[in-house]
This record gives C-alpha cells, sequence and structure tokens, in this order.
C-alpha cells in the first residue's frame, strides 16, 4: 500500500521538516527597499554565514561589484576570506545614513563572533535595471578610514 499525502500538506511539511533556515527566504532587490533596509538585509544574511545566506549577500551587489568579485561562488569565498569578520557576526548596529539624491553611505560597527568590533560603510547606488528599475545595490563595502583618501 502506498501512502500519499495531499498535495497542499507536502510543502508545510517538507518547510517544518528542513527547519527555519529553508522556510525563511532572504529579501529581494526591490524598488521599494531603501538603502538602509539594503543594507540590513545584506547583514542578516552575512549574521546566518551559511554559503546560501552569503549567495543572498551577492544578490544585492551592484553590476559593477558583481563583475569585480565574480560569480557568487567566488563571492562567498571572498566574503569569507577578506571579510571573515563579518560571517556570523555576533551583532551589527547602523549609524545615520549619508544619501546624496542616488548615492548612499550607511556606516555599520559590526561585533564579530569574538567579540571585536569592526567599522565599514557600505556605498550604495540606485540603479535603473531591467527588472529592478530604481533598485539600491552595494557598490561596496570599505573601512571607513579608505575613504578619507591619501595625507588626510
Amino acid at each position: 500500500m502506498i501512502f500519499r499525502l495531499p498535495r497542499l500538506t507536502v510543502l508545510p511539511l517538507l518547510l517544518l521538516l528542513c527547519g527555519p533556515s529553508f522556510a525563511a527566504e532572504h529579501p529581494q532587490p526591490d524598488p521599494d527597499l531603501p538603502p538602509e533596509q539594503v543594507v540590513q538585509a545584506q547583514l542578516d544574511a552575512l549574521k546566518a554565514g551559511t554559503d546560501a545566506d552569503l549567495v543572498a549577500v551577492y544578490r544585492f551587489a551592484s553590476p559593477g561589484n558583481q563583475a569585480a568579485t565574480g560569480p557568487s561562488g567566488r563571492f562567498v569565498e571572498l566574503l569569507k576570506r577578506s571579510f571573515g569578520m563579518l560571517v556570523s557576526h555576533q551583532s551589527a548596529e547602523l549609524a545615520p545614513l549619508f544619501q546624496n539624491n542616488d548615492e548612499a553611505m550607511q556606516p555599520v560597527v559590526v561585533v564579530d563572533r569574538d567579540g571585536q568590533t569592526h567599522r565599514f560603510v557600505w556605498m550604495l547606488r540606485r540603479y535603473e535595471l531591467e527588472g529592478c528599475e530604481g533598485c539600491w545595490l552595494t557598490d561596496g563595502v570599505v573601512p571607513p578610514e579608505s575613504l578619507a583618501g591619501p595625507g588626510r
């Protein structure tokens, strides 16, 4: 005898069996997301820290950022290697956003998994892309001292 569950029961059962990380989807780039929420979505994915979560960070990278870092798998390895303090961090606090028309800078203070504090600035821009007109995307993440320029 073959036991079959009704179709409507299968998906919720799978979601229950696979746990909350399977059931919870990451936000996607959307013109309704302001720059602060884009940064928060990336921080949430970075804090979760799985490869699938880090691919969610990649989705919010600008076209230039994606071209420079390579495909998503290479991006994930870059995050782990060069921005490991962001992966699985304890906490993150957003400072006030600086915005000038279609460009924004979001300072963030992150406490890594070892309790060390790190400061970064998310650099974002509003893009007019097919399927996502007016979406805020991340051009880069840098330490604040790199923004001062040489000799300052």
